[in-house]
């Protein structure tokens, strides 16, 4: 067999290299997966077979996420905190017998005795109690938007692990191309070496070398990809049974519209961040927590009313004379005892005022460099897609016309086809930044605007 012919019989394994390249649009067949469909999910716990979107994942996430399971036990623990701010004082019963003689009374010990029954009752008169129950409401709202906060976190968390398992598979297949071709290089240096000496013995060895290197990768890149499987799964709370069969269906690829204007992402954040609002329900807390230390500066008026009073007159023999009688109770507010109290929650309104200025400073911060973040990654992969492969993908089909003409040699082309791998590679790496710097401006700005 001639050289012409044995580049020819080569040409159809490296043309498949190409054909799996993820150029020009990189993305993710779905595949048969043994995790339960998360459609069906909805309304079965049982194993079914299904594709993994994003949209799926995060409703399985808000659903089954044990951490925010335990978060949101805050929130009706913060309802019965309102239930038991409304509740009002009972009231006490007082009986009371006055006059019991040791013995009866007689002519020469005269008296009488009284008899009573009392019932007090504590009456808020400064609106305490309804000064509570706004204080408690307000802690309520603080908890439900951290709950909220927390939802924003673990679905950042699980865009991490998300993206993760996507590029982990693409840097498999990325890591098998490599073995194919050093393996095709072998044999190439193989068949110079049986030729009478045309490479020598030790650029066969250095092959073999590289071959291993490029097997120990692709071992690391499937135990990778392993790895970000299960820790996807441990997010959505699926069995570890499940977790290596695990494949999301995406694309890593953004054809989406351009974001708007940084200042434009700040007013949005400042409006839907909730960590945002509970700094903002927690000035209305502490300003609620102001007016009940106020309301607590006087006392309850304890409030006295004696349904049933009588009076026996043993001795003259008369009947018992009944009445009635009322009063209260007031405590003087001479001294008042809520001065450090009262104090301390001003400076806790002042301290919380301060905390809202500088998380909105901070989100500011933040969604300004997720968005420079963004348009750098979506830059540098345009650019790679407008010129860089491009030019890459031309050397390539240039080389293979002038190997189908038999000028340079077979192990030329296989470096040919390795250096626009490394290329294509570099390409999926700028997609991967790309995805995770969209979904990170996501999270930076409290809603879903990148696909």
């Amino acid at each position: 067999m001639d050289r012409k012919t044995k580049f020819s019989s080569l040409l159809p394994i490296l043309a498949a290299l190409i054909a799996s390249s993820p150029w020009p649009l990189v993305g993710l067949s779905a595949q048969e997966t043994s995790l339960p469909s998360p459609r069906e999910m909805k309304s079965s716990e049982g194993p079914t077979t299904g594709d993994l979107t994003l949209d799926d994942a995060i409703q399985i996430l808000v659903r089954r996420s044990y951490d925010l399971r335990l978060k949101y036990q805050d929130i009706p623990k913060a309802r019965a905190d309102v239930l038991s701010a409304g509740l009002r004082n009972n009231p006490s019963a007082f009986f009371s017998a006055d006059g019991i003689p040791y013995g009866n009374y007689s002519e020469q010990r005269p008296g009488e005795t009284d008899y009573e029954l009392t019932l007090v009752q504590p009456t808020d008169v400064s609106g305490k109690r309804r000064r509570r129950i706004q204080l408690a409401e307000r802690a309520q709202r603080v908890i439900e938007a951290l709950y909220q906060d927390a939802v924003r976190q673990e679905i950042d968390k699980l865009c991490t692990a998300y993206t993760d398992v996507l590029g982990a598979d693409i840097g498999v297949r990325a890591a098998q191309a490599d073995v194919l071709l050093e393996s095709e290089r072998v044999k190439t240096i193989r068949d110079l070496v049986r030729q009478g000496g045309v490479r020598p013995r030790s650029d066969l060895t250095q092959a073999t070398v590289n071959r291993g290197k490029a097997e120990t990768a692709l071992k690391r890149a499937e135990a990778a990809l392993l790895q970000s499987r299960r820790d996807l799964a441990a997010l959505l709370a699926i069995p570890a049974a499940q977790a290596d069969a695990l494949t999301p269906s995406g694309t890593i690829h953004d054809k989406g519209p351009l974001p708007p204007s940084a200042d434009d992402l700040i007013r949005v954040a400042m409006k839907i961040r909730p960590d945002l609002a509970a700094y903002r329900l927690n000035v209305d807390r502490a300003q609620a927590q102001v007016r009940r230390t106020q309301a607590e500066k006087f006392e309850d008026v304890l409030l006295f009313y004696t349904p049933y009073q009588i009076q026996t007159f043993p001795m003259q023999q008369a009947q018992a004379a009944p009445g009635w009688e009322t009063g209260g109770l007031v405590a003087l507010p001479v001294f008042d005892r809520k001065q450090g109290d009262l104090a301390r929650a001003n400076v806790e309104v002042s301290q919380t005022q301060t905390e809202v200025r500088a998380v909105e400073q901070q989100i500011a911060n933040e969604v300004r460099q997720a968005a420079a973040d963004y348009a750098v990654s979506r830059s540098s992969a345009e650019r790679y897609e407008r010129d860089i492969l491009p030019a890459a993908r031309e050397v390539l089909e240039s080389k293979k016309r002038t190997v189908a003409g038999g000028v340079v040699g077979r192990e030329e082309l296989l470096a040919a086809f390795k250096d626009y791998n490394a290329i294509v590679r570099q390409y999926e790496e700028s997609l991967l930044r790309l995805r995770r710097d969209a979904l990170k401006l996501n999270t930076a700005v409290g809603q879903r605007l990148l696909p």
